[in-house]
């Protein structure tokens, strides 16, 4: 045994590769077809993990003797910079786009490109001497130069690629973009897509994040869909701020760990995709920043009462984003003053009091603001979405949440095969070794995944609520050599290389300016002030001067005015109709009314569009 610990990251190699080799055997008969899309034969994969079984062999027998010698500068660093090399490229040279990724991507792919990045954990390990000490300057000052380069590319691309990253999010972000456009030209924040079916103002959507989208529209002079990203990256750009002024009382945290937050929010898939998504949901991510700020200097602090204040009026920035998925996390944190308080009552009851109060106000301002000015009738309209939206999505029943957090975990490894794994070893290590507070984090993020999994549909977005909350707990893991060390050289490479090539690649392609230019021929064929339903693709191109109503605007009228598709349409005033080759079904029922003829058929590169024109009576 004592031969075996001396060579116990060999062994660990040694183990792990043929436990993946083995794996990859039984998988081949399924994925051998996809990797071969990928360049990855069956046969070369075999051969790759015997000649890397055969090389890992007299690397265990002579371990003691390699270890000694790769710790020695410069052999060390030149090692670490070999590992940081292959654990970021690797990245680069197999995994295919995003949108591929989350469809087509074998198992057995993402199985290679993890157990790569793991083997490069375990050269680092062994190259790295004095392991549970402090770092010393000379790994600080490599560290913060490895963590400014892949911090300054990761954010210069994702705002270069800002109206590329992430193909346009239909029916959503044409859905939500109405409501903050229709402010900008007319002061009014109903949503014309869905011919404001839920009033004037829309009480569906929360008002004061499109209104300020609105008003940055308004400011920017334009509607089209970068400049209209632009403002959930900035609400992003906040989210970073408000984190690090966060971690400006934390003296637990060292300057290299502060960087570290924000590379691992800047690598977190939900993080990106919410900037990247004129939707809410970004909204989410300042409320957890606000949360972190506020439970960390709560259990610091001698004087808790103003702080139990300023968690519970956070939770209004909350439901400016998801307000079930922010509810969720109010109640998470209520529940920890509640636990913290039982240790002395007496004295302790009026903070608890002070946070649910402050969260009451919050929620009732949110119901003002979003109900009046007309308070019976947006009632009754928000008690219909609601009827709606509970039949549709089962709200408030108990559900099993095995099925669909296996999604969100194959969605999140899909996107970055190694975030999932980083976060879950920092916040593991906060549980063990963190501070009051720092447990107190975990325990929210605990609560409120099980609330929000057991009670609501969970989509991949609202995983961006844990995002500021899981980055502070990497930060925290940068304390000791080895972590450091691995970081920097490993885990960081791993964890920017994905949204670095997806960001890259956005950029060459150009997905949402070339779907927008094929259908620039449309513009001169549709008169302005002309009232129309389109398919969804063709709102950031028509809605301008123009009067434009979704299908699913279309399908609401139907449903919440119980009109026939007839009275539907005249009841908007539509006068053309834009149906295309995708979904000319969708034609079928408006043909039927006998009100529109056939006036044009447009061929484009992408689509062929057919314009039908309503008849005069």
């Amino acid at each position: 045994m004592a031969w075996l610990y001396q060579r116990k990251t060999t062994v660990t190699a040694l183990g792990i590769t043929v436990a993946v080799s083995l794996v990859l055997n039984l998988r081949s008969p399924s994925d051998g077809e996809f990797l071969a899309r990928y360049a990855l034969s069956t046969v070369s994969v075999q051969s790759l993990y015997l000649a890397l079984l055969a090389a890992l062999l007299p690397l265990m027998i002579f371990e003691p003797a390699i270890r000694r010698l790769v710790r020695r500068p410069p052999c060390q660093w030149l090692i670490a910079g070999g590992a940081s090399l292959i654990a970021f490229f690797i990245f680069q040279l197999l995994i295919p786009v995003q949108e591929k990724r989350l469809f087509d991507m074998p198992f057995s792919l993402w199985l290679i490109l993890v157990h790569i990045v793991a083997l490069c954990v375990l050269v680092v390990i062994l190259v790295t001497d004095e392991p549970e000490s402090a770092p010393d300057r000379r790994l600080t000052r490599i560290a913060f130069v490895i963590f400014v380069t892949l911090g300054l590319i990761t954010a210069t691309l994702s705002i270069a690629s800002v109206g590329e990253f992430m193909r346009m999010d239909t029916p959503d972000e044409p859905w939500t973009a109405s409501i903050a456009t229709t402010f900008a030209e007319e002061g009014r924040l109903t949503s014309t897509y869905l011919a404001s079916v839920y009033g004037d103002p829309d009480i569906v959507f929360p008002r004061g994040y499109y209104l300020l989208m609105g008003l940055w529209s308004r400011i920017a002079g334009s509607s089209d869909l970068a400049t209209l990203r632009l403002f959930p990256l900035a609400v992003g750009v906040l989210v970073i701020a408000v984190v690090l002024i966060a971690l400006r009382h934390q003296p637990a945290i060292t300057s290299l760990g502060k960087m570290a937050v924000v590379l691992s929010l800047l690598g977190s898939p939900t993080f990106l995709r919410t900037t990247h998504n004129l939707r809410m949901d970004i909204m989410l991510a300042l409320y957890a920043a606000c949360v972190l700020w506020g439970v960390l200097r709560f259990f610091d602090a001698q004087e808790r009462k103003h702080w139990a204040v300023m968690l519970g009026a956070s939770l209004l920035i909350g439901t400016q984003g998801i307000p079930p998925v922010a509810l969720s996390m109010g109640m998470a944190v209520g529940v920890i003053l509640l636990v913290w308080s039982a240790q002395d009552f007496k004295s302790r009851w009026v903070v608890v009091a002070l946070y649910a109060g402050s969260s009451a106000l919050a929620l009732l301002v949110y119901c003002f603001t979003q109900l009046l000015p007309d308070l019976p009738t947006n009632l009754n309209l928000y008690l219909q979405f609601t009827t709606h939206y509970t039949g549709a999505t089962g709200l408030g029943s108990i559900k099993l949440p095995f099925v669909a957090l296996g999604n969100m975990v194959r969605f999140s490894l899909a996107l970055s095969p190694v975030a999932l794994g980083f976060s879950l070893l920092a916040l593991l290590v906060l549980l063990w070794r963190g501070l009051a507070g720092e447990r107190a984090i975990i325990q929210v993020m605990v609560l409120t995944l099980a609330i929000v999994s057991l009670f609501f549909n969970v989509a991949f977005a609202y995983f961006v609520v844990f995002a500021p909350l899981a980055a502070y707990a990497v930060g925290r893991l940068l304390r000791w050599r080895i972590t450091v060390m691995l970081s920097a050289f490993v885990l960081f490479p791993a964890l920017l290389s994905p949204p670095i090539h997806d960001l890259w690649r956005s950029i060459h392609d150009r997905p949402n300016s070339r779907m927008v230019a094929n259908d620039q021929a449309l513009i001169s064929l549709i008169l302005e002030d002309t009232a129309l339903v389109a398919d969804d693709r063709l709102w950031f191109t028509l809605h301008q001067h123009r009067t434009f109503i979704g299908w699913n605007g279309l399908s609401s009228i139907r449903r919440e005015e119980q009109r026939t598709m007839r009275e539907a349409l005249l009841s908007r005033g539509v006068e053309l109709v834009i149906c295309s080759t995708e979904y000319q079904s969708r034609c079928d029922a408006i043909i039927e009314t006998g009100m529109f003829m056939l006036s044009q058929e447009l061929p484009t590169a992408q689509e062929t569009y057919y314009i039908y024109t309503r008849q005069s009576s």
